[in-house]
């Protein structure tokens, strides 16, 4: 909540108008108003109107007023902030989840995969049932091909509580990983098979 909405609490019935747009608000604001200036005119430009006496009671009384309406003005901002820090903490966490998520999301799709591993773990770290999260983070560790880091996070995901929807994209993830290793393997036994092939036989003694 702005710090200025404090200043309604100068001038009675103001509050209520700027924080719940109650007509009761305007009419106190307005009557404060006129009889404000109907003792200052009393007191200052025709004297005469009144005695002395009155004038004062006038102004005694307006402080007075301008005093418990000013209290009751100060609670009501006061609750009004307290309950505005109250949702903002039970919104926070999953609205920074999903700024940080989409921020992943587009530098995914820029191959930034530095960015957005860091986007992804600050998603997972506000959410940590964050299945959606947790499945581009092990997408993002087989394209860099960080797959022992991508198992583990897929055999973390395996233990969480999560909807049936997401099984299929696990098992896929698990059957990329598998293909990603197999290829390795192949292209490391070819290489090490031209390496013997290349090898100079050795002459019998």
């Amino acid at each position: 909540m702005p710090r200025a909405v404090w200043i309604t609490c100068c001038w009675p019935g103001l509050a209520q108008l700027w924080l719940r747009g109650q007509w009761r608000g305007l009419l106190i604001a307005a009557s404060f108003a006129g009889v404000v200036n109907l003792n200052l005119a009393a007191t200052l430009v025709w004297p005469q109107w009144w005695p002395a006496l009155w004038c004062q009671a006038m102004w005694l009384g307006l402080g007075v007023t301008w005093l418990l309406l000013g209290f009751q003005s100060y609670s009501l901002v006061a609750s009004f902030q307290n309950l505005a820090t109250i949702n903002e903490q039970q919104v926070s966490p999953a609205s920074k989840k999903n700024d940080y998520y989409v921020e992943a999301q587009t530098h995914y799709l820029q191959q930034n995969w530095f960015e957005a591993e860091q986007c992804l773990t600050k998603a997972i770290a506000a959410n940590g049932y964050d299945v959606e999260a947790l499945l581009m983070l092990i997408a993002l560790y087989r394209h860099t091909g960080r797959t022992t880091e991508a198992r583990q996070v897929l055999q973390h995901v395996a233990t969480l509580e999560r909807p049936d929807k997401w099984n299929w994209e696990l098992a896929r993830e698990k059957a990329l990983l598998d293909s990603f290793d197999f290829a390795n393997d192949e292209n490391f036994d070819q290489a090490t098979l031209v390496t013997t092939d290349d090898q100079p036989l050795q002459r019998a003694a």
